[in-house]
């Protein structure tokens, strides 16, 4: 087991702790009775942590979705230079196929598994998010992945590839990418602890969230999630990460109506998701939807989606679109604990 000592950041506002280890009112009352999810079959297994990095070690930059433009790119890899790491291009991270995607699915693959498998390589960092990454789950071989376990960096539509790396059972984070890397020049808060994560110092997050009902509660779990509409078509398949028993599912989205929200979290009662989940991590919702006139997706789940669910939720956590992006450990144990109005999250890793 790692040895841990605690330092602490101010973000925002917020006390975020580092562990360095080697229109209705607001009394509305939904009319829904108590829920009780139908069971999923379950596989519970841990996940390998990869290793941690040292200042000078070299992250592979690969563009599994859409391509990226070249000023994204130079000051994406300033920035990582900036940081302490050297980038290295993948091999076809240039390439354009149909206009939008970073190359075929086939050269977007060979990028992946180039990066795992070189041994100089020591993490791999997305370019940016948009769509294409789940072209590349048929092609794309875990035992590769597996054998040469790496910390996988990216969110939106690279929650795809997060969710195949949990279920070759390697660890990957929910974090920037170059494309957010070009406007922070790598200094932003996010940044600072996105490198102190690789450089082995775990987040320990604690945040108030009073303008959303949390549901108080201690919950423990593999942490898996991200963008919904990514990873909500996943379920059932050989990629799906939230197959682990006990799961604390992080959730946040863009650019989504309120009903494609609602309609993605029933599916995951449907497919018996929420019969594994022992919490829920609310990111940010940015740019989303209100038909329903409720105020936000924030309220409706409270008042409405998940009011029946008697586990703790969790509202407020600043990860997703909408410009700030905390990292998290996808495929580590974590331990959410919530009251009335704020929570706290902890990661043990092995």
């Amino acid at each position: 087991m790692l040895n841990c000592t605690m330092a602490t950041l101010m973000v925002l506002g917020c006390s975020f702790a580092l562990c360095s280890c080697s229109d209705d009112d607001d009394n509305a009352e939904s009319t829904q009775e108590s829920y009780t999810p139908p069971v999923a079959p379950v596989e519970d297994y841990t996940c390998v942590r990869p290793d941690f990095l040292r200042e000078g070690d070299m992250i592979a930059i690969v563009s599994p979705s859409y391509v990226t433009d070249e000023e994204t790119m130079t000051k994406g890899m300033d920035a990582i230079r900036a940081m302490g790491f050297v980038p290295v291009l993948a091999p076809n991270v240039n390439k354009a196929y149909l206009e939008k995607y970073a190359g075929t699915p086939a050269e977007r693959t060979a990028d992946l598994e180039w990066a795992y498998a070189n041994s100089d390589i020591k993490a791999i960092m997305t370019t940016r998010g948009g769509y294409g990454a789940i072209q590349l789950l048929p092609l794309l071989n875990a035992d590769v992945l597996s054998a040469n376990p790496k910390w996988l960096i990216g969110y939106s539509d690279i929650t795809t590839l997060l969710s195949f790396s949990v279920s070759a059972k390697v660890m990957a984070i929910h974090g920037t990418m170059l494309s957010s890397l070009k406007s922070t020049g790598g200094t932003s808060y996010d940044d600072t602890l996105l490198k102190s994560l690789l450089t082995g110092l775990l987040p320990h997050y604690e945040w108030q969230s009073s303008a959303h009902a949390n549901r108080p509660g201690t919950a423990t779990g593999m942490l898996v999630g991200g963008n919904m509409s990514t990873f909500t078509p996943l379920i059932g398949s050989d990629y799906d990460f939230t197959s682990h028993g006990d799961i604390i599912l992080f959730v946040e989205e863009i650019g989504e109506n309120a009903r494609n929200i609602d309609r993605m979290m029933y599916s995951l009662r449907l497919h018996g998701v929420l019969s594994r989940v022992k919490g829920i991590l609310v990111g940010d919702f940015a740019n989303c939807g209100d038909e329903f006139r409720i105020g936000s997706i924030e309220e409706m789940l409270s008042k409405y989606t998940l009011s029946d669910m008697d586990i703790p939720i969790a509202y407020g956590f600043r990860a997703g679109h909408a410009g700030v992006n905390m990292p998290l450990v996808i495929g580590a144990q974590a331990t959410l604990d919530v009251t009335a109005n704020a929570a706290s999250l902890t990661f043990q890793l092995p």
